[in-house]
């Protein structure tokens, strides 16, 4: 698993999975986007909650705030 900026600027901010199956990435979830500015410098671990394995993830939101989200692995927000 990994989080990052696809493409060229720090728009959009991505949670990808290498297929098991494939060498190929997947996306699992959109992780933010913005429209003006960048969410940048993504931190992920992964963790459970209440017996579910989740992803949480930290990251800035245009350099002034910080971020945690948490996703299930199928990249339901919770």
């Amino acid at each position: 698993m990994l989080v990052l900026n696809p493409g060229r600027n720090r728009l959009h901010l991505d949670a990808v999975l290498l297929a098991a199956d494939e060498p190929a990435w997947t996306t699992l979830v959109r992780v933010d986007a913005v429209a003006k500015g960048e969410v940048s410098y993504p931190s992920a671990v992964l963790d459970s909650e209440d017996g579910v394995a989740v992803l949480r993830v930290s990251y800035t939101r245009n350099r002034r705030e910080i971020v945690l989200r948490t996703f299930t692995l199928d990249g339901q927000a919770r």
